[in-house]
């Protein structure tokens, strides 16, 4: 199966306030799916905004962009419960005031 993309928005003042799909993702932890996040403008331009994921259930736990906006998250812990909606810390790292906390479902 393939990566999940996500879309992580920033406002003018580099905080994240919203996750592209608003939805959330379905991620198959027996398919070893992953999020692929990418940080972006309010007009889906993408920017090189950089930010921590704060998530317990990824090996390695809190995870840091790349320098140009992008993270790819690692392999889910094997023992994380499938059937369940995690919720997600993203921390601008010029605004660590303002946290966004988007879900996912992991199958």
């Amino acid at each position: 199966m393939a990566n999940i993309p996500v879309n992580i928005v920033f406002d003018s003042e580099n905080c994240p306030v919203e996750v592209r799909p608003s939805s959330g993702v379905n991620i198959s932890k027996a398919a070893d799916q992953r999020i692929l996040w990418q940080s972006i403008n309010s007009a889906g331009e993408p920017i090189k905004a950089d930010y921590w994921i704060f998530f317990d259930p990824f090996k390695n736990g809190h995870l840091k962009s790349n320098g140009k906006g992008f993270r790819k998250s690692p392999k889910i812990s094997s023992d994380a419960p499938t059937g369940v909606e995690y919720k997600y810390t993203i921390e601008g790292q010029d605004c660590k005031a303002k946290p966004f906390d988007p879900r996912f479902f992991l199958t």
